[in-house]
C-alpha cells in the first residue's frame, strides 16, 4: 500500500496543469482554413443561395494574397461537427502508419472515439452525413497549399511537437475536389451486390500526401472533445498551430471570419468570442483516452489592442504548479494524515 508521500505524489502528478498536446505547429493544417461552419443552418447553401464562399487568409510569406474558395456539394458545407469525425479519422490514419490512403474505420469506432457511450442509428447517419460533406466540397486555394517537405523535416516533425515545417517549403495554387475519395461503411454493397466485409474511407491524393508530407496532424482531439461549443472548438483548431513564440496577433475581425463567426461589430465579436476564450484560458478537466483525467489549459490570455483592433493571445506554458481545485483538499488530507 502506497505511502503518504506516494500518495501525495500520484495527486500531483494529476494536478499539473499542462497544454493540450499538438503532435507539431505544423503550418497548412485544415484547421487553419475556415472549412467549417458553426451550425447546421449555415451547413446549408440552399437557404441563402450561398453556394460559393470566397475567404481572403492575408498576405502569404512571399508577399502574395492568399485565398481560399469553398464551394458547397449538394448536402451542404461541412460542420465542426464533420471536423471531428475528420480529426478522428487522421488520428486513425496516423496510427496506422499510412501505408494507404484507405483508412479501416467504423462508424462505430468514430462514435466511440467521440464519446458517444452507446452508439444509435442517428449517431450512425450523422456520421454517414458528415463524411458525405467531407467529400462532397470542392476547395480552390491560392498561394495557400504547402508543396512537400523534405524528407528529414517530415521526421522531425514526428519526432518533436514543436517542429516547425520546411522553412523553405513554398505556397502554392490547387483545386481539392473532397477531402475523401471514398466512405464504404458496412451496409455498403459492392458492384455485384454483395456487403462489403470492412469499412474503410479513403482520403483524397491531396489529404494524404499533406499528411505524409508533415503538414497535417491531428490536434489534442481528447482536449477538442471536451470544449463545450464549437466555437470554442473551432477557435482551438484554428490557434493550435499559431504558437510560433508564444503570441499570436491578428485583427479581430480577420480573425472572427476565421473561425466562421458572422458579427462584424467588434463588440458584437468579444460577445460571441468571450465564453469560448473564457474556457481555452481556463484550466479544463479533460478524460483522456486511455481513461484518466488531466488538467489542461491552451491560453494564458488575451486582450484586444483597442488602437490597433488586433486581438492578442498569449499561449501557456506548462508549468508544475497545481491546479486549485478539489486535489488541493486531497493533498492537504494526505499531509494531516501522515503527520498523525
Amino acid at each position: 500500500m502506497p505511502n503518504a508521500p506516494q500518495r501525495e505524489k500520484a495527486v500531483q502528478l494529476q494536478l499539473a496543469v499542462t497544454r493540450p498536446r499538438e503532435p507539431s505547429f505544423a503550418e497548412g493544417n485544415l484547421g487553419e482554413l475556415p472549412l467549417f461552419v458553426l451550425n447546421t443552418q449555415d451547413a446549408r447553401p440552399e437557404l441563402s443561395k450561398d453556394l460559393e464562399r470566397v475567404i481572403d487568409l492575408g498576405v502569404g510569406p512571399d508577399g502574395g494574397r492568399r485565398r481560399l474558395t469553398i464551394m458547397a456539394g449538394s448536402v451542404g458545407y461541412p460542420t465542426m461537427f464533420a471536423a471531428l469525425v475528420l480529426q478522428v479519422i487522421i488520428e486513425r490514419a496516423l496510427e496506422e502508419g499510412l501505408d494507404s490512403p484507405v483508412v479501416y474505420v467504423t462508424r462505430h469506432y468514430i462514435a466511440r472515439r467521440l464519446r458517444y457511450r452507446r452508439p444509435q442509428a442517428s449517431d450512425f447517419r450523422r456520421i454517414d452525413m458528415a463524411c458525405e460533406k467531407l467529400a462532397a466540397v470542392k476547395l480552390k486555394l491560392e498561394n495557400t497549399w504547402y508543396a512537400k517537405a523534405p524528407r528529414a523535416q517530415i521526421e522531425a516533425a514526428r519526432e518533436s511537437p514543436f517542429t516547425r515545417p520546411a522553412r523553405g517549403a513554398r505556397l502554392s495554387d490547387l483545386d481539392i475536389h473532397g477531402l475523401l475519395d471514398a466512405v464504404h461503411f458496412r451496409q455498403t454493397r459492392k458492384p455485384d451486390g454483395s456487403l462489403d466485409d470492412k469499412s474503410y474511407v479513403k482520403l483524397s491524393d491531396k489529404l494524404f500526401e499533406s499528411i505524409k508530407n508533415g503538414y497535417l496532424y491531428p490536434v489534442g482531439l481528447d482536449f477538442l472533445l471536451a470544449l463545450n461549443s464549437s466555437v470554442a472548438q473551432r477557435v482551438y483548431l484554428y490557434l493550435a498551430k499559431k504558437d510560433d513564440n508564444g503570441q499570436y496577433v491578428e485583427d479581430l475581425k480577420s480573425f472572427a471570419k476565421k473561425v466562421g463567426l458572422k458579427k462584424t461589430a467588434p463588440s458584437a465579436i468579444l460577445d460571441a468570442l468571450a465564453p469560448a476564450l473564457k474556457q481555452l484560458a481556463g484550466e479544463l478537466e479533460v478524460s483522456m483516452r486511455d481513461g484518466s483525467i488531466q488538467i489542461h489549459r491552451f491560453l494564458e490570455e488575451w486582450k484586444v489592442d483597442e488602437a490597433s483592433g488586433n486581438i492578442v493571445f498569449r499561449f501557456f506554458r506548462q508549468n508544475q504548479q497545481p491546479a486549485k481545485n478539489e486535489f488541493v483538499a486531497a493533498i492537504e488530507r494526505i499531509r494531516a494524515g501522515a503527520r498523525k
